[in-house]
């Protein structure tokens, strides 16, 4: 506001609903500086509307104090919104909003008590405001920092946070959902250490029926199974473990007396979609002390596979489903683990 007595040929409005006190108090102080004729308080408008509304000013001033961290690393809304409108931007001179502000060349900054910094800023920038938003550079940082992109990376955090990834997206880095030509290089394994193992007694069955749950006590190497175990000639992704080895010596049978079932289901809160179930009696296994169980599930050839976290306590959990009961016919198995972290180039942590 002090700024805005220097600037006499400028008007000031603001955009967006304020407390009442605060209202007050901004008039009272822009009618003692003599510049409450040019200043303006807007209400609030539509997001749909926003950017088309503040486009019909000359730039846009973020003028944000340095009164903690938050502040200090802040990037705000009107940041983007700003450039979406392709207005040059007046900005504090903070950590982050410099970086974005010089990296894309979208306007000035400013030390934010400096009020006479504020307006030579104000001023350059105004008269070089034609400059900025050259080449298209409006539209090409709307596809930039847009919802349309942005969005995948919030699903993306919050697949992490909930670790229920399909196992396209958690299956080893170098593993791509399309293949390679012949399937038979594509030989990337999970990285998953497995500790358990469910073995269907009759993996070609469309309705479902009974498994036995396996203790994976020696090398996964000796203990799992894979598609080239199972298939020679079809299409299948080789390498991949798609079952347990149940003469392997070291995969041992979990005799417990509890239920060992699989079935498929429909129902509505899946849209209808079928579902697989799998019921298993954990007691007298480590599984059973463990709050979050890693599930891999896949068929023999390993074109169709599962992976995600199941957390334990009432009503346990669910794993997407992505393949349909016709894909079971083909057979399918399940191994489980206990949910560990491994590296990816991403840095991600995976079950």
């Amino acid at each position: 506001m002090h700024g805005l007595v220097e600037l006499s040929e400028f008007h000031l409005v603001t955009v967006g609903p304020w407390a009442a006190a605060t209202q007050k108090i901004i008039n009272e102080l822009a009618d003692q500086l003599g510049v409450l004729d040019r200043f303006h308080a807007h209400p609030k408008v539509s997001p749909e509307v926003l950017i088309d509304f503040i486009s019909s000013a000359d730039i846009a001033v973020i003028p944000i104090q340095d009164a903690c961290l938050s502040y200090r690393y802040c990037l705000p809304n009107k940041l983007f919104e700003a450039a979406f409108a392709g207005l040059p931007i007046v900005a504090s001179d903070l950590p982050d909003l410099r970086q974005v502000i010089q990296e894309h060349n979208i306007g000035l900054v400013f030390p934010p008590e400096d009020v006479g910094a504020f307006v030579t800023a104000v001023n350059d920038v105004y008269e070089r405001r034609d400059t900025y938003y050259r080449d298209g550079k409006m539209h090409k940082l709307r596809r930039e920092w847009g919802f349309e992109k942005e969005v995948e990376v919030l699903l993306d955090s919050y697949r992490d946070l909930t670790d229920l990834q399909r196992s396209h997206d958690s299956l080893s880095t170098t593993w791509t959902p399309s293949g390679k030509a012949p399937y038979e290089d594509d030989n990337h394994e999970t990285g998953t250490d497995w500790l358990f193992g469910a073995a269907l007694d009759d993996r070609w069955s469309a309705t479902g029926g009974a498994l036995s749950l396996y203790s994976l006590t020696g090398a996964n190497s000796d203990d799992i199974l894979r598609a080239e175990d199972f298939l020679m000639s079809a299409t299948y992704r080789n390498g991949q473990e798609v079952a347990v080895n149940r003469s392997a010596p070291s995969a041992l049978a979990i005799n417990n007396n509890g239920p060992k079932t699989w079935s498929i289901h429909t129902d509505e809160i899946y849209d209808g979609n079928d579902f697989i179930r799998f019921t298993l009696d954990v007691s007298e296994t480590a599984l059973a002390t463990w709050n979050e169980i890693g599930l891999h599930w896949g068929l023999t050839c390993a074109n169709d596979v599962i992976e995600g976290v199941m957390h334990a306590g009432p009503g346990g959990g669910t794993v997407s489903e992505p393949a349909t009961a016709t894909l079971l016919l083909l057979g399918c198995s399940a191994l489980i683990g206990r949910r560990r972290k491994r590296r990816t180039t991403s840095g991600s942590t995976q079950p």
